[in-house]
């Protein structure tokens, strides 16, 4: 091969992963992305961030929100192990995924801490009047 096929060989592999870059890595790296709407027909799934303030034996709730929770739904600590509600930290950061309902709070289908926050303590805590 002479040397002028070799540079060209070699400007057409930089021009096609440039290429590669800006197409597929330009628009933020999708597959890091999440998605905040996950579409399953007409049962989609939402995803949030916030502050879970309180929790009853039904419900988390945050400082506009409450969500319902029942015995299906998933909870992650911040370490990636499953947790009964009893034993979950408030007030905590969270990201919840959550069915949003007609009528009604949304039901929660997964609830994964990310942060537990000053004063944080899992069991029954009744939220205080306002």
């Amino acid at each position: 091969m002479s040397k002028f096929q070799k540079g060209n060989l070699i400007l057409f592999i930089r021009f096609v992963v440039v290429l590669f870059c800006l197409l597929y890595l330009g628009s933020g790296y999708p597959f890091a992305q999440e998605r905040g709407v996950v579409h399953k027909g007409q049962n989609s799934i939402e995803k949030t961030d916030l502050v879970i303030q309180y929790k009853t034996e039904e419900s988390v709730i945050s400082r506009d929100r409450r969500f319902s929770v029942s015995g299906s739904t998933l909870i992650y600590s911040h370490k990636g192990r499953q947790m009964m509600l009893y034993d979950l930290p408030v007030p905590c950061k969270a990201v919840i995924e959550y069915k949003p309902t007609a009528r009604g709070n949304p039901r929660a289908v997964k609830i994964t801490i990310l942060q537990k926050l000053p004063g944080a303590a899992t069991g029954w805590v009744a939220p205080q009047p306002e």
